[in-house]
């Protein structure tokens, strides 16, 4: 896989993530990258996402019960996406890179953002993991 390969492929990966998380659908996060905090060992990926959404959920509303106004995660804008291509490095017999996406709402940054722990594999696959820093 070319830099420009994964460039695209990433994009649209997130791209995907965050407007699923926009739209709530957390459900449908677990066919589009793993996760292993928010998984408990006994859980599957879809209850670890089902997990996150509720983590989620509950830290919009504490704000927006704090502010008194609506606090929602925004659709994907690209301007948000930092694709890390200085830490796209050869690691053991894959490349890895660690973009992250720092969320909005109403076009404000919120405060934590996304990260997703990629390794593009010697076959060319790409492997994610998600997860949060606050």
């Amino acid at each position: 896989m070319t830099v420009q390969e994964y460039k695209m492929e990433i994009t649209e990966l997130v791209r995907k993530f965050v407007n699923a998380v926009a739209e709530k659908e957390y459900g449908k996060l677990a066919s589009i990258v793993r996760t292993e905090s928010w998984c408990k060992p006994e859980e599957t990926q879809e209850e670890g996402f089902l997990s996150f959404g509720n983590w989620l959920d509950q830290q919009l509303a504490d704000w927006e019960e704090e502010e008194g106004r609506p606090f929602v995660v925004d659709h994907f804008e690209e301007s948000c996406l930092d694709l890390d291509e200085e830490g796209f490095l050869q690691i053991g017999d894959g490349k890895c890179a660690c973009p992250t996406y720092n969320p909005t709402n109403s076009g404000e940054p919120l405060d934590f953002w996304f990260e997703f722990e990629t390794i593009v594999k010697e076959d060319g696959t790409l492997s994610v993991v998600f997860d949060i820093n606050i």
